[in-house]
């Protein structure tokens, strides 16, 4: 009986232990079935819904409206302050606003006694309080006043937002028109006057100067919380990030840079007087710039500069370092691992790790304590599901992960274009074969005049016919074609089953159509184009190539030295609707290689991260030269059309500069009237109508427009909301344009991907849901969107990414 007893007595401590460990959380604001308002703990109601209206807690008090009045509860339910205002602001550093006198209205500030501290019958706009401050607007402007009600700044024309205990107030001078005055939490001016800034998250910030006289030339300092200034007064600034700014002097034409400052510390970054490209953070404490022919790695703790010919890149060891053309590994003092000595490194990862390293010429393999477990001797390495596989001379084989030899042979010449897949392609007795990695014959010998591996397929030649083969040797396709041995091993796009074979004649040497292969459904299409031969001159334009439609196909390609863009339809062979610009001054702005782009390391401040990295032929170029080189000019975040894609049956089209929509007939359903657009998502698109007042809205697919042009910037739409930013302030809308979550400000946000929108609060990233809840809280230094039920996010601090899901559990970890 005794243990019954106490078996009871423990399972109600249980009990009330729960109900303690729910009240100990902030109760979140709930409406029930009857449109009354509660506050629930998870799923549990603490305080039952009883309520006309309520505001959620705020400073351990929640407003409540019962029946034509307002009063205050605590956490508990119980009445803090009775029911007998007219209307009320929540509470915030021991204050709130409230009208004591309905009849006239009258607001006050009262203390969680209900004792009035200000009277507020002479102000128009009342806001809360930080600490001991509060802003309040009368007829001439805003006021800060103390909790006495006393006057500490006038004639302020727009109040700032406290962080790090001090605002940036813009106030009316009469003489200078108006310019921006630090405060601190006493309300204390703190700093100069300042006509421009440049806020940082910590306490530094730039300043513009006043000038004294219209003689006096424009000069920017930076001052830290106390206002004192920490450096020399510079003639221009640019910021960068996490407090690196470009500085200089103006010209008449162009802005001259002379170095990079630390605002943090006031002092001069790198070499003085040497211009860079690029500057930011590799980790948190080392500092990248990157020069026109070089980067220098400045490490910030002990002013390590390491001089590298290009970037350092992470490998789990160190840093691989190219330095005077030979890689080597330094750590995260920038201090050397393996002194730079070699052509090639790169790690490799199976049941052991290695390091994959080239020196003059031959290949070889290094482990983890870069002890040399094979010499630099091979002409060729590769690893395969059968192991390492070797080319020396005219010998082959395969290494196991012991490095010792499985299986060994000889070729009059080898080919490695698909030793990764477990396939080798070899000539014996001049003739072309292909064999697996354990000797057995994938295609026979004495057959193919020429064989070559592409996108994971066997492209093979006589002199009639074509035939592509998969790697285990099936047959996918086979084409007579005369003209094939010449023109038709030039598989340079692979898209789905889709791939782009080559060029063959037409009907002179002046024309040339090109063929497509389905691999899927094996057929064959032909593409004629009257720019062909032109075309031919740039294979590289196939990387911008998209499949938008199962037989429609988006190319860019090269005219005139302009990147133009056409839609195909592979089945008829012919075009759809007009040709079209494709990216406005691109050649100033990518780094054009045969084989790839490469946009500039830039940053492009706080916020610029609600749009993705790619939207379906939208990409961020980083900053847009203004005039000139872009090394040397003033640039700006610039977002452009790059390919296209039937998104609700609708694709941009770009004709002079501005942006429009055609259908997949090629007729213009939207007339390229926008400076800058996205592709449709969910029925709606993001355009921006003005360049001059630089604010985006919304289109349906008639052209109509939804939502105004009122925001800075724009996400798209994703599960019925879209990040926007307006007023310094990032937010959700609905399809509305009504703020979505109850404006619920972030200081970045992404587009809604499977349910999950990644969002930054408090200088880290988490999830939030379609109703404004974080799912994930703000843990990470950064995240992408949701794919496959998987997300990729960094730690804060941290150079690797991992893998979590839904719930926040990592599944994959790259460290």
């Amino acid at each position: 009986m005794k243990f019954t007893i106490v078996k009871l007595f423990l399972f109600l401590g249980i009990l009330l232990g729960n109900d303690k460990m729910l009240i100990a959380q902030t109760p979140q604001l709930s409406k029930d079935s009857k449109g009354k308002y509660g506050y629930k703990v998870g799923d549990k109601w603490v305080i039952k819904a009883q309520y006309n209206k309520a505001h959620p807690f705020s400073d351990g008090l929640a407003a409540v409206k019962v029946g034509s009045f307002w009063g205050f509860i605590d956490s508990l339910g119980k009445v803090v302050l009775s029911p007998k205002y007219g209307d009320v602001h929540s509470f915030s550093y021991g204050k709130a606003a409230v009208m004591n006198n309905i009849s006239f209205k009258r607001w006050v500030y009262i203390n969680k006694k209900g004792q009035v501290l200000i009277d507020c019958q002479n102000y128009k706009e009342l806001g809360d309080f930080y600490k001991g401050l509060v802003f309040v607007k009368d007829f001439w402007g805003y006021l800060l006043l103390d909790e006495e009600g006393s006057k500490l700044v006038e004639k302020i024309l727009e109040p700032g937002i406290w962080k790090n205990d001090r605002c940036r107030l813009k106030v009316d001078n009469f003489f200078n028109d108006h310019h921006y005055q630090y405060v601190d939490s006493q309300g204390r001016k703190i700093g100069p006057p300042s006509l421009r800034y440049f806020d940082l998250d910590e306490a530094p910030a730039i300043i513009k100067k006043v000038p004294s006289s219209l003689l006096d030339d424009s000069l920017f300092a930076v001052i830290n919380k106390d206002g004192k200034l920490v450096s020399d007064w510079h003639g221009a600034f640019k910021p960068i990030e996490k407090g690196l700014f470009w500085f200089g002097t103006p010209s008449s034409k162009k802005m001259s840079y002379k170095g990079i400052l630390d605002a943090h510390t006031g002092k001069i970054v790198g070499v003085p007087n040497q211009y860079y490209n690029s500057v930011g953070y590799l980790t948190e404490d080392i500092i990248f710039l990157s020069g026109s022919n070089y980067s220098t790695y400045y490490y910030t703790s002990d002013k390590t500069v390491l001089d590298c010919d290009r970037d350092l890149v992470a490998t789990p060891y160190g840093w691989l370092a190219k330095i005077g053309g030979k890689y080597g590994l330094v750590d995260d003092k920038l201090k050397t691992i393996i002194v730079p000595q070699y052509n090639e490194i790169y790690v490799h990862r199976s049941q052991k790790t290695r390091l994959v390293v080239k020196q003059y010429g031959y290949w070889g393999i290094l482990d983890e304590h870069f002890n040399e477990l094979l010499p630099t001797q091979y002409d060729q390495l590769a690893y395969s599901s059968e192991g390492w596989v070797f080319r020396k001379g005219k010998s082959w084989g395969v290494l196991d992960d012991n490095l010792k030899i499985k299986y060994s042979a000889t070729a009059d010449s080898i080919k490695f274009d698909l030793a990764r897949d477990g396939v080798l392609i070899t000539k014996l007795r001049k003739k072309w074969g292909a064999v697996n990695l354990k000797g057995e014959t994938v295609l026979e010998h004495g057959k193919y005049a020429r064989l070559e591996g592409k996108a994971g397929l066997l492209v093979a030649c006589t002199y009639k016919w074509l035939y592509i083969y998969g790697k285990s040797g099936k047959l996918l396709y086979q084409e007579k074609n005369k003209y094939s041995y010449k023109y038709g091993l030039n598989i340079t796009a692979k898209l789905d089953d889709l791939i782009w074979v080559g060029y063959v004649p037409e009907d002179s040497e002046a024309k040339y159509k090109e063929l497509w292969i389905d691999l899927k459904s094996e057929t064959s299409y032909y593409l004629s184009r009257e720019d062909t031969r032109n075309a031919r001159n740039h294979d590289s334009e196939h990387q911008y190539l998209q499949k938008v439609a199962p037989t429609i196909i988006s190319l860019g390609y090269v005219k005139d030295d302009v990147l133009k863009y056409q839609y195909f339809d592979l089945g008829s062979g012919k075009a759809i609707g007009p040709e079209f610009d494709g990216l406005a001054e691109w050649e100033t702005i990518v780094y054009w290689t045969r084989n790839s782009y490469k946009k500039e390391k830039t940053s492009v401040g706080e916020g610029i991260t609600i749009l993705p990295a790619m939207i379906k032929g939208l990409i961020n170029f980083g900053r847009r030269a203004t005039a000139g080189s872009t090394k040397h000019t003033e640039q700006k975040a610039h977002w452009r059309f790059w390919g296209g894609s039937f998104e609700s049956d609708l694709a941009m089209i770009s004709q002079n500069g501005r942006l429009g929509y055609m259908d997949k007939s090629g007729t213009i359903k939207i007339t390229a009237n926008y400076f800058e657009a996205q592709p449709f998502h969910e029925g709606l698109a993001a355009v921006l109508p003005d360049t001059a007042t630089g604010l985006w809205g919304f289109i349906d697919k008639r052209g109509k427009e939804v939502i105004t042009a009122k925001y800075t910037q724009v996400g798209y739409f994703g599960e019925g909301y879209c990040p926007v930013k307006r007023n310094d302030k990032i937010f959700f809308i609905d399809k509305k344009g009504n703020a979505a979550f109850g404006g619920q400000n972030f200081e970045v946000a992404k587009s809604f991907s499977e349910g999950l929108g990644a969002a930054k609060a408090n200088g880290k990233w988490g999830y939030i849901d379609v109703t404004g809840d974080w799912v994930i809280e703000p843990q990470f230094g950064n995240a992408l969107s949701f794919q496959d039920g998987k997300a990729l996010v960094r730690k804060v601090g941290a150079s690797t990414w991992e893998t979590i899901d839904k719930k926040g559990n990592t599944v994959f970890s790259d460290e």
